[in-house]
């Protein structure tokens, strides 16, 4: 197996050895936090239809392919969320990725929760966080 940096510098996923599991992994982690309420999910194989079988919509597979870039700290090919249909679908698409630009920094930012406006109702008591962030 090759190491992160040869990887990178192929253009390759640095995907860890046993990359099946940990991609099945990150899909059922994601399908149980979507539906937290349903105790029989289907369960997550390597050929499993993401819409049909395990019942992500539009943004829940985006929101997959998220914790997937997240996971592997890769930025997914850009016809992902179009193509990708099934569990292995997106295996290839994580050994195609690319690794992320940024550091784990800019990824904390853009996940970080977005405070609502002050124009709303309660939100002008609030006072504003020491330091805000913004990704527009």
């Amino acid at each position: 197996m090759m190491d992160a940096m040869t990887a990178a510098s192929m253009g390759t996923s640095p995907l860890p050895e046993g990359g099946q599991p940990a991609v099945i992994a990150v899909v059922e982690s994601t399908l149980r936090d979507l539906h937290p309420d349903d105790p029989a999910l289907p369960p997550v194989t390597i050929d499993s239809v993401l819409d049909r079988e395990l019942g992500f919509d539009s943004l829940g597979r985006m929101e997959l392919l998220l914790r997937i870039e997240r996971a592997f700290a890769i930025d997914l090919p850009g016809d992902t969320l179009r193509t990708a249909e099934s569990v292995r679908d997106l295996l290839h698409a994580v050994e195609r990725g690319t690794p992320a630009a940024g550091g784990a920094r800019e990824r904390q930012i853009a996940a970080a929760p977005v405070r609502p406006d002050h124009g709303t109702s309660g939100a002008a008591d609030q006072p504003d966080p020491p330091e805000a962030a913004s990704t527009l």
